[in-house]
């Protein structure tokens, strides 16, 4: 008699703390967006002095996190465009504007490059392709003039830069 109360009281402990797992779960999901995933993501601006802006968007997302994309758009970033869009599928990107150009240094290890170019800005794209690289533009791109967009950076909404 006792090990058939026992048994009782055990399994309605863990339907009980089930219960409150999945509350907490759903919960959860519903701050989290409509995908159910986590997600975070942050928006630059880049003003041109042609007046052409460049929107920049770090995003992360998935069940754990490991989701990584940082896109350079000429316009504002809903999903990103292979075909229109500089996509990049890492946690850190630096880039500078001079003039009518916008430099991109990334690592080469997974980027897509769109088709068309964008209209009123060169972008010159160079790749890191080293470990070494990649660490020395990470620790040291300020000294190179260069500004930084990245999932773990907190950037302000709208940049301009000078000539």
């Amino acid at each position: 008699m006792n090990l058939i109360l026992l048994f009782t009281l055990l399994c309605v402990f863990f339907n009980c703390n089930d219960r409150q797992q999945e509350k907490k779960v759903d919960k959860e999901n519903t701050e989290q967006g409509t995908s159910g995933f986590p997600q975070q993501e942050k928006i630059k601006i880049l003003n041109l002095p042609n007046g052409k802006k460049i929107y920049v968007s770090a995003k992360i997302w998935g069940i754990s996190s490991n989701h990584e994309e940082i896109v350079f758009s000429e316009t504002p970033i809903t999903v990103p465009d292979k075909n229109k869009d500089f996509i990049f599928y890492t946690n850190e990107v630096f880039y500078k504007v001079s003039g009518k150009r916008l430099y991109i240094y990334a690592c080469d290890c997974d980027t897509s490059e769109p088709k068309a170019t964008f209209k009123g800005v060169n972008v010159i794209l160079n790749n890191l392709k080293t470990s070494s690289q990649i660490k020395d533009y990470s620790i040291n791109y300020k000294k190179y003039g260069l500004e930084k967009m990245s999932i773990h950076h907190s950037p302000p909404s709208s940049h301009s830069l000078p000539e």
